[in-house]
Formats: structure tokens, C-alpha cells, sequence
């Protein structure tokens, strides 16, 4: 299509040509029809340059994470068509909106960068982009669409923690016996007819009654984990909006803990109770440290259950010696359930106060209350604002600060 100056010049030739007709000029044909086909010869070139062309998208090293810089590059490649001359990118991007890319052609390739700033957590699927070709005097434009290509992931800010609040002591001081208790078992999972030479001592003796016949115990190997994280990612909950919000806290706070217990080697695994209830196993640094933090990059709160519900059943993961339960709502149910819990294993709490994300400072309510009962019924809780460093609230059993209480800003 014409641009503006294309149109322009297409109605001076017109403008010219009449002038001569009128006036008489002979002379004066020769450049208004010369324009005319300069015009006319521009719009033919920007349909000549129609590829195909491939588009691709490259990150820069490394990972990218919440509220930091990412220098993306793009490359078009030429595959058919004449080469264009001037050429510009219009790519769509994630919370961002739409930006314009100048090319830098280099044979068949069309080379340009720009860079993202600011991006909340999540994974991002790129949209098309836009090719816009001019010819050289810019009296003409043709404008490409390219198909979409690939996602950005964006991780959240992931807190490198020295030790956990609860290290040094569990539940009355019982924190070695609780790492003892249960490293792995067998679970019962079904009985079947006794068979000649096996040992008495599996006899299921209840169904042995009922049948009237040897019955014998199924058994079927359970590994128990020595920790589970379990991020409460029902709906409803948010307080804020991301990357500033209760939510983005929860996430980050969830991370720190199951990075620290990875490096510790710690046999762990992050339990996402949100649309349903999600375990990742995480054993180390390696690779399926990076399947559970690419599982936080994407977690919403999109649940429906509560964590009182998703603890009373008990399955996928919460079975774990050791609890780290991450959530912004404390009430009386989650008071009795994780008080049950906690006579059989131990437990920490994370209590992210989703109330200091208003424009006031909350008055001391019934959550305050619920959190210093657990903590007498010996659960570890700590409890984090808006604006707390984070690695700090998260190591204040180590550094001496009373769980309750607001740490002191750690300024860098």
C-alpha cells in the first residue's frame, strides 16, 4: 500500500501531468509521468519482497527472572522472495504491549534487539509479529504477518537462604526424632489368598476371619519424603496485584524453602494445592529442581479446596516428615488440623499476611491469635509483610528475631 508520502507523490504527478495538458507544456509530461512510475515501480518492489520469512526469538543467558532485564534478539530469516531494503519489526510482548524493532539486514538475515523490563512471573506465549518493508524513498509499504514462535519464562526471585526458621528444633525440641521417624515404608495395598511356603507374619488376620482362609498382606513399597512444601494456591486469597501481591510472596517464599532443602539434599518435593493437588519431587540442584521451578513460574491461584481439605486427605506428598505449609489464610479449621498434624511430624508455618497489602496497617485480630496458639502447640511460624526481606523473615529462627515480629529491614 502507498504511505503518505507515496500518496503524495502520486498526486503531484497527477497535478503535474494535468498542468501540462492545460498549459500546453510538453516538457512538463516527462517528469509526471516519471514520478508515476517511480511510485508505481515502489509498490511493485514491496510485493515482490513477500518471502517467506522466518521468524525466531532468542533469549538472553541465563535465567529470567521477576523485575529484572531481559535482551531479547530477533532473527528473520529470508526464504524466497527479493531482499528488502528498509525493514522493521512490530513484536507483540507480554505485558508490555507492542514494540518496534529496527533490522539490520545481513544477506538473507534481518537481524535486531530490544529488551524487557519489569515482567511479573509467568510463562508468556509470544504472539505474531509484524514485518513492515519500505522501499528505499518510502513511497510504499507492505506489512507480513509471522506466526507466533516459542514462550518467554519468567522464574520468580528465588531467596538463597543459609538455613530454614525451623532448623534447631522442632516441635518441643523433637526435630532429630521427627527426621527419624519415617524415612520409608510399606503401605498396605491389598490382601490376596495364602500361598504354600510364605511366612505367617504377613497373614491378614481381619480377612483371614471374614473369609475363612488364609488371607495375606499385599504390600507395596512407599518412600516418604523428608520435606514437602505445600503452597496454598486456592482462589480468592490474593491480596495485591503481581508482581507486588500476597500471591507473588507466597510463590517466591515457597521456592526459597525447597531450593534450601535442596541443596541440603534433602529428599523433598513442592505439593501445589491449587485446581487439584500437585507434587513435584525435587533431590537436588539438578534437573528436577528446574521441573518444580518451572511449576512456580506458572502456578496460579486457581484452587477451590481449602489447605485444611487438602491436609485432611492426606495424599500426594503430605506424608513428608517435615511440612512447610505456605499460606495467607489462617483460621480456626487450619488451627485444629495442623495441630493434629503436628503431633505426628513437624511443622512450619508461613504465614503471609495478606492484610498489609491494603492501604492501612492491620489491627491485631483473630489470625494473630491462631498464629500464637500453633506456635505454643510447638509449630514454627513466621509471619511475612509487604515490603519484609524475605530471606531474612524466612532465616529469623537463626538470626534471633521472635517469629511474630516484624524483622528489621535488611538494607543492601
Amino acid at each position: 500500500m502507498l504511505t503518505p508520502r507515496g500518496r503524495l507523490a502520486l498526486l503531484l504527478a497527477a497535478g503535474m501531468y494535468l498542468a501540462a495538458w492545460a498549459l500546453g507544456t510538453r516538457e512538463a509530461y516527462a517528469p509526471a509521468v516519471g514520478l508515476a512510475i517511480g511510485v508505481g515501480l515502489a509498490v511493485l518492489y514491496v510485493r515482490l519482497v513477500r518471502g517467506p520469512f522466518r521468524l525466531v526469538r532468542r533469549g538472553g543467558p541465563g535465567e529470567h527472572v521477576e523485575g529484572g532485564e531481559m535482551s531479547v534478539r530477533v532473527e528473520v530469516h529470508r526464504e524466497g522472495g527479493l531482499p528488502p531494503v528498509g525493514a522493521r519489526l512490530f513484536d507483540t510482548l507480554p505485558a508490555v504491549g507492542e514494540a518496534q524493532v529496527p533490522l539490520f539486514s545481513d544477506r538473507d538475515l534481518m537481524v535486531g534487539r530490544y529488551t524487557l523490563r519489569g515482567l511479573p512471573r509467568g510463562r508468556y506465549r509470544l504472539d505474531k509479529a509484524k514485518l513492515v518493508v519500505d522501499d528505499p524513498f518510502g513511497l510504499a509499504r507492505n506489512e507480513l504477518e509471522l506466526p507466533a514462535t516459542g514462550a518467554i519464562v519468567v522464574y520468580p526471585r528465588i531467596y538463597e537462604l543459609d538455613r530454614l526458621f525451623p532448623e534447631g528444633g522442632g516441635p518441643n525440641g523433637m526435630s532429630g526424632r521427627y527426621l527419624l521417624a519415617r524415612g520409608a515404608g510399606f503401605d498396605l495395598h491389598s490382601v490376596r489368598d495364602h500361598q504354600n511356603g510364605e511366612s505367617l507374619r504377613r497373614v491378614h488376620w481381619r480377612s483371614t476371619a471374614r473369609r475363612q482362609k488364609l488371607m495375606v498382606k499385599e504390600l507395596e513399597d512407599a518412600p516418604r519424603d523428608e520435606a514437602a512444601v505445600v503452597l496454598d494456591a486456592r482462589a480468592g486469597l490474593v491480596a495485591g496485584k503481581a508482581p507486588d501481591s500476597s500471591f507473588e510472596m507466597m510463590v517466591r517464599a515457597s521456592g526459597s524453602i525447597l531450593r534450601r532443602l535442596a541443596a541440603d539434599g534433602r529428599r523433598s518435593a513442592l505439593v501445589v494445592s491449587g485446581a487439584r493437588l500437585e507434587r513435584t519431587p525435587v533431590t537436588s540442584l539438578e534437573g528436577d529442581w528446574r521441573v518444580a521451578l518451572e511449576q512456580l513460574a506458572t502456578v496460579q491461584p486457581d484452587g477451590r479446596r481449602s489447605l485444611v481439605a487438602a491436609l485432611e486427605d492426606g495424599r500426594a506428598g503430605l506424608d513428608a516428615t517435615r511440612l512447610f505449609l505456605v499460606t495467607a489464610d489462617i483460621s480456626p479449621q487450619l488451627e485444629q488440623r495442623v495441630s493434629l498434624v503436628a503431633g505426628r511430624r513437624e511443622v512450619a508455618l508461613v504465614w503471609v499476611d495478606a492484610r498489609t497489602w491494603g492501604d492501612r496497617a492491620p489491627a491485631p485480630g483473630a489470625a494473630d491469635g491462631i498464629a500464637l496458639a500453633l506456635q505454643r502447640r510447638g509449630v514454627a511460624v513466621v509471619r511475612v509483610r509487604r515490603g519484609d526481606d524475605l530471606g531474612a523473615v524466612l532465616q529469623a529462627g537463626v538470626r534471633g528475631a521472635a517469629p511474630l515480629q516484624r524483622p528489621e529491614t535488611v538494607h543492601a
